[in-house]
């Protein structure tokens, strides 16, 4: 909700959202709370063109994959058709990380040695005229 709000009121604007969220494994694929997130975004969510997204935890470590999160941004409705991926079967089977390793879109950045909370970066930059 808050962000449809601020994408109303805000020509440009970047929100910093902090916490963890919980996820339930249903299948043997690879990735954690934080990619599944973004691939839940990236369902329920058209992403426009002036909007990106990124979905990590502080400790550079996500569930049982190498990634750190993933990003999202308006090109990766291209890419994932275009390699004929079906976002919702790689979440049938907890595969958020070979989803987004497919695409270029996981965020790998290696033990932080800092465990302070999961977060969510929205950039939205104003729309060309």
């Amino acid at each position: 909700q808050t962000i449809k709000e601020y994408n109303k009121a805000y020509e440009s604007f970047c929100l910093f959202i902090g916490g963890e969220t919980t996820t339930e494994v249903k299948g043997k694929g690879q990735g954690g709370r934080n990619q599944e997130l973004a691939l839940r975004v990236l369902l329920d969510a058209k992403i426009s063109s002036n909007i990106s997204v990124l979905v990590a935890g502080s400790d550079g470590i996500d569930g049982n994959s190498p990634a750190t999160g993933a990003f999202l941004d308006f090109e990766i409705y291209e890419k994932m058709n275009h390699l004929a991926l079906d976002p919702q079967a790689y979440l049938d089977n907890s595969d958020s990380y070979g989803f987004f390793q497919a695409l270029g879109y996981d965020f790998t950045i290696g033990v932080t040695g800092t465990n302070v909370m999961d977060f969510i970066i929205i950039l939205k930059t104003a729309e060309e005229r």
